[in-house]
């Protein structure tokens, strides 16, 4: 997970991060998406966990990026990220 290329066609795709440390418990996730100019527009997304449910509704390059948060310090742990292009 991070920095790869994938060509998708179509509108709505799940992305799964991968759990860090083993231990989803005591882990937040949070997801954000941007487009190639660095906006966060062209898509709509649903996360719950380390799954986030992306609806793209423009064509496009597009980061997704994963942050992990300690839920005891609420401490940043890392990210992850994936580079993918919308072709609808």
């Amino acid at each position: 997970y991070g920095g790869d290329w994938e060509t998708y066609v179509g509108s709505t795709h799940t992305y799964t991060a991968p759990v860090p440390g083993g231990n989803s418990t005591t882990i937040r996730y949070e997801w954000v998406v941007y487009d190639n100019k660095g906006n966060n527009t062209g898509y709509s997304i649903s996360s719950s966990a380390n799954v986030a449910t992306v609806t793209f509704t423009s064509v496009g390059v597009y980061q997704l990026v994963c942050e992990y948060y300690s839920t005891v310090t609420g401490e940043k742990l890392g990210e992850g990220f994936l580079e993918v292009f919308v072709d609808l």
